[in-house]
């Protein structure tokens, strides 16, 4: 596929702009130098997945109220404010990695004691100079907590965390952060009575979004590692 006119033709318009916006934040942002556990292929193909898990959440057969495409950029951008870190300050970032795995501590508690606060506040910070929607920047913000999230930005918030925790399950990328949090032991997951967690929902959906992610995990990776041809 070589022309936007193709592209959607062949995949579609969803998958064309969440592709493109993609690839716009791979060449936005410079690469930084691989640490353990947090290298730039791992954290582009992580990111990805973040994001076509909580775009799949979004469904609205899955009654969340929650804009699919927000979740899209909202699970791809959940971890740029690591991809900040490891580029402006690589060696107290690939310190606090070392110690998070070192400690099987999560790796934004190591984050407050080394800066003083957290990627994702970071991310939000950022993102909200960018001025994108004030929903994705709230989703960045809180999505390890969602629960201090503001009423109104606390579903898409959760819905990012919940995608996130499928994610990591997966084995699918890296996030740098030895702490796994199970699905059911998310601020969603825990909430027995939604319709999302009703087994004959939970266990198909779960096994789709785990189909989807897997079967173009490698796809994803070379794509983040190409260097794009010079033209004469």
């Amino acid at each position: 596929i070589v022309s936007l006119r193709a592209a959607i033709t062949r995949i579609g318009l969803t998958d064309t702009v969440n592709t493109v916006s993609l690839h716009f934040f791979q060449k936005l942002l410079p690469r930084f130098p691989d640490v353990q556990g947090f290298s730039y292929r791992d954290f582009w193909t992580h990111s990805w997945a973040c994001a076509a898990a909580s775009r799949r959440l979004g469904h609205p057969g899955l009654e969340m109220d929650v804009i699919p495409g927000e979740l899209y950029m909202a699970g791809m951008l959940q971890g740029m404010g690591k991809l900040l870190l490891a580029i402006h300050y690589p060696k107290d970032f690939k310190a606090c990695v070392k110690r998070a795995i070192q400690f099987n501590q999560p790796l934004d508690m190591i984050q407050k004691d080394v800066f003083g606060t957290s990627d994702s506040l970071i991310a939000s910070k950022v993102l909200t100079s960018w001025e994108l929607p004030g929903n994705i920047c709230q989703a960045v913000a809180h999505c390890r907590n969602p629960e201090l999230a503001d009423p109104e930005h606390r579903i898409i918030a959760a819905m990012t965390q919940y995608g996130y925790s499928i994610v990591e399950q997966s084995g699918v990328g890296s996030s740098g952060d030895p702490i796994k949090l199970a699905p059911e032991e998310t601020f969603i997951g825990s909430r027995s009575k939604l319709k999302i967690n009703q087994p004959a929902v939970r266990e198909p959906l779960l096994k789709e979004i785990n189909q989807l992610i897997t079967s173009r995990a490698g796809e994803m990776a070379d794509s983040s590692t190409k260097t794009p041809k010079k033209k004469p």
